[in-house]
């Protein structure tokens, strides 16, 4: 049960979340990425007794799409956890759903090779150290749950082909119905496992079977989407109005393609092309393979949905986003698998030359291959890690000749040592595994080795602002923010949401042609949020022109420092306090996402006097 790869899986977890931790006001804090804190925002609220709401005693607006996920985090606020200890626990529930997917990995993989323990190893370390889904699991995004979901329903499909049985069906529409509520968009990947069972089980069972899962699933949709109409009165959450409704087609084709292929090329060339080499040659030895085309077809499915919405607003992480990463385990068995196969039964010149060219190509892309995430600029440092990346990713290529040269030699005594089970299979196939881990994972691993997880830094800078703009406000007072997560958390207050991810009139409004399409990042109204809604403070704004500010100002708004305003009649705010905070935190930037060179905040009293006008 305790194998080497769950252990990886829990240690490498537990390393993750010590690095991201930080001291403010005197106490050790953990924090979480920033749409996770709006989850987290909302599920406080809840178990404080106020609803699912953004903001309490104000219109309910559904600013989140991972329903499930915050009601858990709503049950974690009930535990006697301290505020600075809370997202802790969310990412501790994160090490567990990583851990079980790992197992699950390990059931489809042997099922699908029939016991290999090769492919039941290399898919389970794979799977264990594939850093996109520790990332978004352990920073507290919903994406543990969905892939653990996938996979559990992945598993379920594959035994209820061999094996048909009401339990089964049952177990498998709960995880699909289980998965639609966690995330709507779940339904694309659930589609594909439904139309898999209803193609592979016993004809006997097909009409039962499709009344069960297409039921389940329209019942599923149908019971949330009341339950949204009657609570937030809209079909949709507020997201799908901020960042599809009104966004031209081939914008968002092209934005989805251009994340897919270009800042995630470096690291699904190596999964893809091993996946794909391996269905083709099954395909054409014996035609069998429909649990294999189950996997790809998952792939291929949330590729093409992550495409059609125009990906997501953090593509340039280099890493797979928040809607392919629950199809990589998938994609990982199906490379195990086409690593095991090379292992045993490979021995055409042409297929092994084509391998050894895809790690050549591998290694060639890791040197050239921007050294920067985020406008982090790479160092010394990275350059030394990519050049051993590059080596590592190549060793196959002097390594695998040893397949052919084992069928070809005419010395008996050479045959038989690199024949042997115990030597060249389990070398080849650790260089294997290693070569395509690196060449999956190298550049994020290793720039996570180097400068933290991507906006670690940036969530711990707003933990502080939040932490800092709750003592230099009155309890009552209200704040607008661009950054809407933690700083909203943190800071207690009433909260105006200046891109519209809980603010219905800023999702709904009409899209500016002359601004590029931008998943939730590409609507704002300041005349609405600043000059109607009266913010005490705007902590921060967005891609604010010069005409922008001189309309701030002209609603009676004095600049603390740059891009932060106080209303000039306001008897809520510290104005020193605020200004001296502000410029501390706010001394760079703001508009780039991540990577921004902030002075922090070490805690709440550390405001300083240092003006930044």
């Amino acid at each position: 049960m305790f194998s080497p790869p769950l252990i990886m899986s829990v240690l490498g977890s537990i390393v993750f979340i010590a690095r991201s931790t930080f001291t403010a006001n005197g106490h050790l804090y953990f924090t979480l990425f920033d749409d996770a804190m709006i989850s987290m925002r909302y599920a406080r609220n809840l178990a404080d007794g106020h609803g699912l709401l953004w903001n309490p005693g104000q219109p309910a607006v559904e600013g989140y799409t991972n329903f499930l996920w915050t009601l858990w985090m709503a049950a974690l606020h009930l535990l006697p956890v301290t505020e600075p200890k809370i997202a802790l626990v969310v990412m501790l529930t994160g090490v567990v759903l990583l851990a079980a997917n790992v197992m699950i990995v390990g059931k489809i993989a042997e099922r699908l090779s029939h016991g290999s323990p090769t492919v039941v190893a290399v898919a389970m370390w794979l799977t264990a150290l594939y850093y996109p889904l520790v990332y978004w699991t352990l920073r507290g995004m919903e994406v543990g749950l969905v892939t653990l979901e996938i996979s559990t329903a992945v598993l379920l499909a594959l035994r209820l082909c061999d094996t048909p049985g009401y339990q089964t069906l049952a177990m498998l529409a709960a995880t699909l119905s289980l998965g639609i509520v966690t995330r709507p968009d779940v339904v694309v990947p659930c589609a594909v496992i439904s139309t898999f069972a209803l193609w592979t089980i016993q004809a006997s069972w097909r009409r039962v079977a499709a009344i069960v899962l297409v039921g389940a699933g329209a019942a599923t949709l149908g019971a949330h989407t009341v339950f949204r109409v009657l609570y937030y009165g809209a079909a949709f959450p507020n997201t799908y109005y901020l960042k599809l409704e009104g966004a031209a087609l081939t914008s968002r084709i092209t934005r989805g393609l251009l994340g897919l292929f270009i800042f995630d090329a470096l690291q699904l060339m190596v999964p893809t092309a091993l996946a794909t080499g391996y269905l083709v040659h099954r395909r054409r030895k014996n035609g069998r393979g429909n649990g294999e085309l189950l996997l790809a077809g998952m792939f291929v499915a949330l590729c093409a949905y992550s495409v059609y919405v125009g990906g997501d607003a953090w593509d340039d992480l280099q890493y797979t986003n928040r809607y392919v990463t629950p199809a990589m385990p998938g994609l990982l068995i199906l490379s195990s698998m086409a690593i095991d196969s090379v292992v045993r039964t490979c021995r055409d010149r042409r297929s092994l030359a084509a391998v050894s060219g895809l790690f050549v190509l591998a290694s060639v892309i890791t040197m050239t291959f921007p050294l920067s995430v985020q406008s982090v600029q790479g160092t010394p440092l990275d350059g030394s890690m990519r050049i051993a990346r590059a080596v590592l990713v190549l060793a196959p290529v002097p390594v695998l000749p040893l397949l052919f040269v084992v069928t070809r030699t005419r010395n008996r005594r050479v045959a038989e040592v690199l024949s042997s089970t115990s030597f060249l299979q389990l070398f080849v196939a650790v260089v294997l595994t290693v070569a395509a881990f690196v060449g999956i994972n190298g550049q994020s691993i290793s720039w996570w080795l180097s400068h933290n997880a991507a906006y670690v830094e940036d969530d711990t800078w707003a933990t502080r602002y939040g932490l800092a703009l709750r003592q230099a406000t009155v309890e009552d007072a209200t704040i607008a923010v661009t950054w809407a997560g933690a700083i909203p958390y943190f800071s207690h207050r009433q909260t105006i949401d200046l891109l519209g991810k809980s603010d219905s009139f800023i999702a709904t409004r009409p899209r500016d042609a002359h601004i590029a399409f931008s998943p939730g990042h590409d609507k704002w109204d300041y005349e609405y949020s600043i000059g109607r809604l009266r913010p005490d403070v705007v902590a921060q704004v967005w891609h604010a022109s010069q005409s922008d500010l001189r309309a701030i100002e002209r609603w009676h708004y004095t600049s603390a420092a740059p891009w932060v305003f106080i209303r000039a009649d306001t008897a809520k705010v510290n104005r020193t306090a605020v200004a001296n905070i502000a410029c501390i935190v706010m001394d760079s930037d703001p508009f780039v996402l991540g990577g921004v060179h902030r002075r922090p905040v070490q805690d709440a009293t550390d405001v300083g006097s240092r003006s930044c006008r």
